[in-house]
């Protein structure tokens, strides 16, 4: 997937690197995408703060959603496909149904200051929010709670990413290091710094 200033959401195949579909929909740069892991569904936002959930299917927009007070930051969609979360510029972060775009769960709360970065575990069961605090937020899906927040990094936190069988969370933040989390506890099991040659690579 890609997309740019050009308010297109562009899906390739990244076996061949050719283009397979275009799609129109959004009136503003577009800002986030992700696509369910199935490939049937993907959500996009822009910078109007508008979120788009496609079918890659019939290549049609599904839900048309005005979320979001100015861009939206980073949006994610749950291995299953029912739900997505997005944070925005306003700092509303929110988990919606995607079939009848109803909002669910708002996290507004939870997070002090705007969430960068947000990732569905691979199980489904919980999700990662990167704030621009440096933190780290855990929340549980069935419970619909916290579970821990982490103070991860001096500076933003760029991204994360859970590891396969959803046990492990690597964060990387703009104070220049990548961390490694125990994601059933919160526990730093190891870090790298800029300009050091190890890898995390290894663990995922």
């Amino acid at each position: 997937m890609l997309s740019g200033d050009d308010t297109k959401v562009i899906v390739w195949d990244w076996r061949t690197a050719t283009q397979l579909s275009v799609l129109l929909g959004h009136l503003s740069p577009v800002t986030a995408v992700e696509m369910s892991l199935d490939g049937q569904l993907m959500v996009s936002g822009d910078k109007d703060g508008v979120i788009i959930v496609w079918s890659t299917v019939t290549q049609e927009p599904l839900k048309t959603l005005s979320i979001h007070h100015g861009p939206v930051l980073c949006c994610s969609i749950s291995p299953s496909g029912k739900h997505f979360i997005s944070s925005g510029q306003d700092e509303h972060i929110c988990i919606v149904d995607t079939l009848t775009g109803e909002t669910v769960e708002t996290l507004d709360n939870a997070l002090d200051g705007r969430g960068l970065t947000a990732k569905y575990s691979f199980d489904g069961t919980r999700i990662q929010i990167g704030g621009e605090k440096g933190n780290i937020l855990v929340w549980s899906i069935e419970k619909a709670c916290l579970l821990y927040e982490i103070q991860a990094h001096n500076g933003k936190v760029l991204d994360c990413s859970w590891s396969g069988d959803s046990r492990l969370l690597l964060s990387v933040g703009a104070d220049g290091k990548a961390r490694l989390w125990d994601a059933a506890a919160g526990a730093e099991l190891c870090q790298v710094s800029k300009g050091e040659r190890e890898s995390l690579n290894f663990l995922f």
